[in-house]
């Protein structure tokens, strides 16, 4: 199979899958390290992958350092098992993904929200 690294995570998928993209586009924002593995395209991928699913190429297939393996994980439960997983060498990865809406846009955003149902409010 392909060489990774000891504390490297694991994310099995297929061209098509529309539920790959965005498991990888978290990882990539978060700067978590990670092997993409095309079961198309490796085949020994593609055979670890039906032993970690009970025979089903279920993708995306995401497999933690240390093991834990989550199988066809939404966004939500994937920040929420980075968040709880040591990245070895990403260690800010799980503070960066639990962050979520302190992001300082929101309440600028919100702000902008009320402004325009107050607007409308007093138009009518």
């Amino acid at each position: 199979m392909t060489e990774t690294l000891p504390n490297q995570l694991l994310l099995y998928g297929r061209p098509g899958c529309p539920m790959v993209p965005p498991v990888r586009a978290l990882l990539d924002e978060a700067g978590v390290v990670y092997t993409y593995l095309d079961i198309r395209q490796n085949v020994e991928a593609a055979v670890e992958l039906r032993k970690l699913t009970g025979g089903y190429e279920s993708v995306p297939t995401v497999v933690l350092p240390g093991g834990r393996v989550l199988v066809e994980p939404g966004v939500t439960a994937l920040r929420r098992a980075l968040g709880e997983a040591q990245l070895g060498d990403t260690p800010g990865a799980g503070a960066t993904l639990k962050a979520g809406l302190s992001n300082p846009v929101y309440p600028i955003l919100l702000i902008i929200a009320l402004a325009l149902i107050l607007a409308v409010a007093v138009s009518t």
